[in-house]
């Protein structure tokens, strides 16, 4: 379900593959501007508000999001994915600060 709805937030011309456990990377080809990454970002969060059913039980999640952009942040594919997974845990160490106050 959760492949479905990220395939169902990108463009044809985009990939999305799980690299393990809850996280995916998502490539998007042929940005015109960086805004439009911040664009399909918010889809994707939006796409994770719905209840999620698996047989009977009820599952709420939650997306936590780290962008890198080339060749802004870097040339380098590993460093882009570096990047991305950076900023990814400083989304998840804000959220979980948050949630203790």
């Amino acid at each position: 379900q959760v492949s479905k709805g990220l395939n169902a937030c990108i463009r044809k011309s985009d990939a999305a593959a799980r690299i393990g456990g809850d996280e995916f990377n998502i490539i998007l080809a042929d940005i015109v501007r960086p805004e439009d990454v911040t664009l399909i970002a918010t889809k994707i969060i939006q796409s994770f508000k719905k209840v999620f059913m698996v047989g009977q039980y009820e599952f709420h999640m939650t997306a936590s999001i780290g962008i890198s952009i080339y060749p802004d942040d870097s040339e380098e594919m590993d460093t882009l994915y570096r990047y991305a997974d950076i900023a990814m845990y400083l989304v998840k160490t804000k959220k979980s600060i948050q949630s203790n106050h």
